[in-house]
């Protein structure tokens, strides 16, 4: 089990603040048009490490989501980003130059990370997941790397059941994401890639969603496809719809996303909570990512997660319900005092940046910052105020059943699902709380 020094890290959020304030007046100036190119023409589904920019580059990967079907084909990207070590990180010293991943991506990213490790002459040190709802090929990342430091999520996967088997067969290396003594920040990223004027990278951790119980999902059963058991090669629509609506009937369970930045390429790199994949007017979709099936498989859910030409929150498109609305207000707000030109999603297309190929939107005031905060102000997630429509207004918030499905909650685990709780037995910090910790995951 990891663990960090009691020291203060005051410093490090009047840091970060002061840097966020001085990039929050810079913004007003942004120009309609981002000033730096960033070239993902070359990417690929089959893990390649594309260079989109000096010292950036990303690895597009088929992925099923959920490992469980192959009606619902997705691109999962991981990123590599060349930084310095602002404090030395396992065998690599202060001063070094390092690779940083971001995302978790499958055996094929894998390989391409080792790729550009020879390439580069570089070593990737550490690794970020990104959102509770990637954790399936952790392992696969333990294994092949034994010395990379992961940051794993801190909200959901410790609770799932992939994240407690995790905990206990790599219980030396188990690290949580750490945005507890700086607000919504990770600690990680600050401690070893700078603050301030020196930043290089940062994210802010949203870990106000609600979402499914792992035990009701195909994470449990996808759990299993990690040690050899091969998922299920195709679902019908009546399959499909059975066990959404399965998820959706307990929403008890807290779970978390991140947006991330980084500054070298003023890139932005989206949760689920901002449109899922975006998807140009005009663009083919490559026969890999095509929807099968059934009529509703190729012609109903490509448009609910692939709208050409649509760039909206996510929550104005499918109501995540939100545990504390001022809170991930908040913390959208942290977002927005970063200086970004571009935005992607995890999940675009291959070759596709975000609306950086959509005229309408790089052209509006702003530039694609200036839309998504119109975007954020029309569906009330930079006011602290919901908006929602008449129809999702209905079920999306219901603050009294959500209140007693989490009372539910703490009953199953002793504890609350309070903000930055690292699982059961653990603290925030994704260390043990004390010596009973290891038996009740053992339970």
């Amino acid at each position: 089990m990891r663990t960090r020094s009691a020291a203060s890290f005051y410093h490090y959020h009047n840091a970060l603040s002061s840097s966020s304030k001085a990039q929050c007046m810079q913004s007003n100036n942004l120009s309609y048009m981002p000033k730096m190119k960033l070239d993902f023409s070359k990417e690929d589904l089959v893990g390649s490490p594309v260079q989109i920019s000096d010292g950036a580059w990303v690895f597009g990967a088929l992925h099923y989501p959920g490992l469980s079907s192959k009606n619902m084909r997705v691109n999962n990207r991981a990123f590599a980003f060349k930084l310095k070590l602002n404090k030395s990180l396992e065998d690599v010293s202060i001063g070094q130059n390092v690779l940083f991943i971001w995302g978790l991506g499958n055996e094929m990213v894998i390989k391409g990370v080792k790729a550009l490790e020879e390439r580069t002459g570089l070593k990737a040190v550490a690794l970020m997941t990104n959102g509770g709802g990637h954790h399936l090929f952790l392992k696969h990342w333990y294994d092949n790397f034994p010395s990379m430091r992961i940051w794993v999520c801190p909200t959901k996967v410790p609770m799932t059941v992939n994240g407690q088997r995790l905990q206990k067969e790599y219980a030396s290396r188990w690290e949580l994401v750490d945005n507890t003594t700086v607000p919504h920040h990770a600690y990680q990223l600050l401690d070893y890639f700078g603050v301030g004027d020196n930043m290089q990278v940062d994210c802010v951790v949203f870990n106000q969603f609600m979402s499914y119980d792992d035990k009701t999902s195909g994470e449990a059963g996808s759990c299993q496809w990690i040690e050899g058991h091969k998922p299920k090669e195709n679902v019908t629509t009546r399959e499909f719809m059975k066990s959404m609506g399965t998820l959706q009937a307990d929403m008890s369970c807290r779970t978390d996303d991140i947006m991330f930045f980084h500054k070298p390429t003023n890139l932005l790199i989206t949760g689920h909570h901002y449109e899922f994949a975006y998807l140009p007017k005009g663009y083919k979709m490559p026969e890999d990512l095509k929807f099968t099936g059934s009529f509703f498989f190729r012609n109903i859910l490509p448009g609910i997660f692939f709208k050409s030409g649509r760039y909206d929150t996510s929550l104005g498109l499918h109501q995540k319900r939100i545990a504390d609305f001022k809170i991930h207000a908040e913390q959208w707000k942290e977002v927005m005092k970063w200086d970004f030109e571009h935005a992607c999603s995890h999940h675009d297309p291959p070759t596709v940046c975000g609306p950086d190929t959509n005229y309408t939107i790089m052209n509006s005031e702003g530039g694609v910052r200036g839309h998504m905060k119109r975007m954020l102000e029309k569906s009330g997630e930079l006011t602290g105020e919901p908006n929602y429509g008449f129809f999702f207004g209905f079920h999306a918030n219901k603050v009294g059943k959500v209140a007693k499905k989490e009372a539910g909650y703490a009953k199953k685990w002793g504890k609350l699902p309070e903000l930055h709780q690292g699982g059961p037995g653990f603290d925030a910090c994704g260390c043990h709380a004390d010596a009973d910790a290891e038996e009740a995951i053992a339970q």
